[in-house]
C-alpha cells in the first residue's frame, strides 16, 4: 500500500529528517531515495514557504494541533518550485513526545495554475476549463425570502467534473444540486451561501455520500450570487489518512505496551535477583568451615553473576529513561566540564600517566547534566582502552568538517576494526572482552542517546592497535517545537 499509493507518503524522524519516501513522492520531486538520505523537510520547503512550515511543524511537535492540513511549495530536484497539498500528523510515545511524523503529499501544481488562470482572463479561463484535470462548476446560489441559502443551480461544468463525479452534464447543467445530486449533504449549500454571501473564498474537504467520493473544493465568489468551485477527488488520500492514523495509533500502543513491560519485567526481577545473591552469601556464611573449594567456588559464582544481572538491570532502567528526561538547556563551558572530568580520573589513579590535552574555551549549548554524562563515558573510554599503553595520551578539542564544528576526543589506545564500528554504539555491545578491559557495553549507547536528545550526531574512526577517534557535533541551538524549560524527570 505505501510504495504503490497513488499519492506521495513520507516519513521524517523526530528531527523531520526523512526516514522514508515511497515512489509516488519520489516521483513528485524528481528525487531518488537515496538522494534523500541525511535530508530533512527543511531542505526541500521552498523559501517562500519556510518559516510556515517551521511555525506549523513547532505547533505540531508542542501538541498545540493535532494534525497540520496546509498548502505548501517544495523545490523540485531541478530547484523549480511545486506546489504540494500535505496533511502531517505526529507518533508519540507514551511520554507525549514526538517519534516520528507522517505525512501525505499530492501534487496540486495544476490545480494552483489553473485558479490563478481563471481569475486573470476568460481566455485562458476557456482553454483551461476544458483541459483541467480538476472538475469546475460555475454554479448560481439560490436564496428564500428571508434571504437564506438554501440550494444552488450548476450553470457550467468541465469535462473533469464529470469525469470526477459520474455526474455528466445533460444530467446537472440547469438543475439544481438537490436535483442533480438527490440527498447532497446540507453543508455543501451552507458553506457555498456563506462563500457568495461573505465574498471570501474558502478550501473545503467534504464527502458526497450518495456518490461515495470525497471531494477537496476551492470555492469563490464570482459576482452576485454566482461562485465558482475547483474540485479534486481525495477519497484515496482520505482512506489513506484515516489507515495511516490508526497504523500511528498501534504503534503508539504497542510502544506504550512495550515500555510498561520493560519496566514491569526489570522491576520484578529485582526481589527474587537480591533474594538468590542474599542467600548465596549466607549459604556461604553459615557452611564456612563445612564447605570445599569447588562448593565456594559455585557460590561465589551465583553470587558474581546474580550483582552483574542486577547491575545490568539497573543500567538498562537508567538507560530506558534518557528518552523521557526533560532536558534543560544552557549555555556550557564543555572544555571546563572536561578538564574537571580528566581531573577526577587522574586523581583517583595517581600511579597512571596520561598525558592530557584538552582545548581550551570550547563552548556548546545543551543539556550540562546530560552533557557532563556523556562526556564522562567517552573519557572514561579513552581512559579505559589507554590503561595499557606505557605513554597515553588523551586529546579533546574542536574540529571543522564538512563546513560543521565538530568535537572529538582522541586517544592512541587499542583501538578497533572499524568492520566492527557500526555496533559500537549499540547497547551492551563490546568489541573487547570483558578479561581484557572492564565495562559492559552501555557507555557509549548512552552517550549516542544523549547526543540524539540534543539533535546531534556521533561517529567512530579507529585502527586495531592504533587508536580511536570519538567525532560528535551538537546544533548551535535549539530545534523549533523544542523546549528549553521544565522540571527534569529521573535522574
Amino acid at each position: 500500500m505505501f510504495n504503490n499509493a497513488a499519492i506521495g507518503i513520507l516519513e521524517v524522524d523526530s528531527r523531520f529528517r526523512i526516514v522514508m519516501a515511497n515512489d509516488r513522492w519520489c516521483s513528485i520531486l524528481g528525487y531518488r531515495r537515496e538522494e534523500l538520505t541525511g535530508k530533512t523537510i527543511f531542505d526541500l520547503t521552498d523559501p517562500e514557504d519556510l518559516q510556515k512550515t517551521r511555525e506549523l511543524n513547532a505547533k505540531l511537535a508542542e501538541g498545540e494541533i493535532k494534525f497540520i492540513n496546509y498548502e505548501k511549495r517544495y523545490n523540485r530536484r531541478d530547484g523549480s518550485p511545486l506546489w504540494i497539498h500535505a496533511t502531517v500528523s505526529a507518533i508519540r510515545d507514551s511520554e507525549n513526545r514526538v517519534r516520528s511524523y507522517v505525512g501525505t503529499l499530492e501534487d496540486i501544481d495544476a490545480r494552483k495554475q489553473a485558479e490563478e488562470l481563471l481569475q486573470k482572463s476568460e481566455v485562458r479561463y476557456r482553454k483551461l476549463f476544458e483541459s483541467m484535470d480538476e472538475g469546475f462548476a460555475l454554479c448560481e446560489m439560490i436564496f428564500n425570502e428571508a434571504g437564506k441559502p438554501v440550494d444552488f443551480r450548476y450553470l457550467e461544468i468541465n469535462p473533469a467534473f464529470s469525469r470526477l463525479t459520474g455526474l455528466q452534464a445533460e444530467r446537472v447543467i440547469g438543475r439544481t444540486a438537490q436535483e442533480a445530486i438527490p440527498g447532497i449533504e446540507p453543508s455543501w449549500i451552507e458553506t457555498y451561501g456563506r462563500i457568495v454571501i461573505t465574498g471570501r473564498s474558502e478550501r473545503i474537504v467534504n464527502p458526497i455520500l450518495v456518490l461515495g467520493r470525497h471531494f477537496e473544493v476551492f470555492a469563490w465568489r464570482v459576482e452576485n450570487s454566482m461562485f465558482a468551485a475547483v474540485y479534486s477527488e481525495v477519497t484515496m488520500r482520505i482512506l489513506m489518512e484515516g489507515e495511516l492514523r490508526q497504523r500511528a495509533e498501534e504503534l503508539q500502543l504497542a510502544v506504550n505496551e512495550l515500555e510498561n513491560f520493560s519496566y514491569s519485567i526489570a522491576h520484578g526481577l529485582r526481589t527474587p535477583l537480591r533474594a538468590i545473591v542474599s542467600f548465596a552469601q549466607l549459604i556461604e556464611q553459615e557452611g564456612a568451615g563445612r564447605l570445599d573449594d569447588r562448593c565456594r567456588d559455585f557460590i561465589g559464582r551465583i553470587r558474581k553473576a546474580g550483582s552483574g544481572i542486577g547491575k545490568r538491570m539497573e543500567e538498562l532502567l537508567d538507560f530506558s529513561q534518557l528518552r523521557s528526561i526533560t532536558m534543560l538547556r544552557s549555555d556550557v563551558d564543555i572544555s571546563a566540564m572536561a578538564t574537571e572530568i580528566a581531573g577526577g580520573f587522574s586523581k583517583a589513579t595517581p600511579a597512571r600517566k596520561v598525558d592530557w590535552r584538552i582545548e581550551s574555551g570550547l563552548k556548546t549549548y545543551g543539556d550540562p547534566a546530560l552533557l557532563r554524562r556523556a562526556l564522562y563515558h567517552l573519557l572514561d573510554n579513552a581512559w579505559k582502552f589507554t590503561s595499557k599503553k606505557d605513554s597515553a595520551a588523551i586529546r579533546f578539542g574542536k574540529t571543522i568538517i564538512s563546513g560543521k564544528e565538530v568535537f572529538f576526543i582522541q586517544d592512541n589506545g587499542v583501538g578497533f576494526s572499524m568492520a566492527f564500528g557500526q555496533s559500537l554504539f549499540r547497547p551492551f555491545s563490546r568489541l573487547h572482552s570483558a578479561e581484557q578491559y572492564d565495562g559492559n557495553g552501555i557507555g557509549l549507547a548512552v552517550v549516542k542517546r544523549i547526543i540524539d536528545r540534543h539533535r546531534g550526531a556521533i561517529w567512530a574512526d579507529a585502527k586495531m592497535n592504533a587508536g580511536t577517534t570519538i567525532y560528535f557535533s551538537l546544533p548551535a541551538r535549539r530545534f523549533d517545537g523544542e523546549r528549553e524549560s521544565g522540571e527534569r524527570r529521573g535522574s
